[in-house]
């Protein structure tokens, strides 16, 4: 996602920004896989640990899919700010 943010030429940015897009969907993709196998795994007696974690993928990507929006649309202000204000708000930037 900060690879977004520092694109500033206005042709590149939708280029650069469906790359990253890609790359990201494929990196979660791998991540979901991940939990499955955790979960597969996983011989705790309390599985809250995954719940939550894999939770707060699900909720950085809510907020990843409006930054993507935004910057697709040109509207990398408002972009930058979403993600700065996320980013305080997620361990995930």
């Amino acid at each position: 996602m900060k690879d977004i943010a520092l694109t500033t030429d206005s042709t590149a940015d939708s280029t650069a920004v469906q790359e990253l897009t890609v790359a990201i969907d494929g990196l979660e993709q791998d991540i979901f896989a991940a939990f499955d196998l955790l979960y597969e795994r996983f011989r705790g007696g309390d599985q809250a640990l995954l719940d939550s974690a894999l939770q707060a993928v699900r909720d950085w990507k809510v907020v990843r899919d409006e930054i993507l929006h935004l910057e697709n649309a040109g509207l990398k202000e408002q972009a930058d700010a979403l993600q700065k204000s996320a980013g305080g708000q997620s361990r995930f930037s």
